[in-house]
């Protein structure tokens, strides 16, 4: 598991870097992800690709909450005069959400489509407030003697703000 979260994270990273594209740093927190870290890329004026990881910053080993997110958002409106971009985005992804105790496994799959607005602070910083929903696609569910699958759809908000830094 950790080496296909390596691998994927080197392919991003590998595409991020290639030329012609802005690339960059993302922290921030939000729910369903927690805390999080991670790059990403402007590949093209109206599109961007991002890579995090998340955790619930619970130091207690046993119930700490660990997320990957793969993103892609998509710029849309007007173009704003000062800053020649488009800065409001709409963004889809998939969260996969995991946590390893002595008593249970949990995995969790997310869809997420949210809406977001980037606030440019200077040339490079930026901060994007991101108001959504996202929707259970799979959650496993292992006990230490039994397993089993819950295969509801619910549906909550996704709620949270981050912090760009654009190389």
């Amino acid at each position: 598991m950790r080496i296909s979260i390596l691998l994927l994270f080197f392919i991003i990273l590998g595409h991020c870097t290639t030329a012609q594209k802005k690339f960059g740093f993302e922290m921030g927190a939000d729910f369903p992800s927690g805390c999080t870290i991670g790059i990403f890329s402007k590949f093209s004026p109206a599109s961007k690709l991002e890579f995090s990881y998340g955790t619930d910053l619970k130091f207690e080993d046993s119930k700490q909450v660990h997320t990957i997110t793969l993103n892609h958002g998509y710029y849309f409106g007007n173009l704003n005069k000062k800053w020649e971009k488009k800065l409001w985005i709409i963004n889809t992804g998939l969260v996969y959400g995991y946590s390893d105790s002595a008593q249970k496994k949990v995995s969790s799959l997310l869809l997420n489509v949210h809406f977001s607005r980037e606030i440019p602070l200077s040339a490079k910083w930026s901060l994007e407030p991101k108001l959504g929903i996202a929707g259970v696609l799979m959650n496993k569910v292992e006990n230490k003697d039994e397993f089993h699958e819950v295969n509801t759809i619910p549906v909550f908000p996704v709620l949270g703000a981050k912090v760009l830094f654009c190389l």
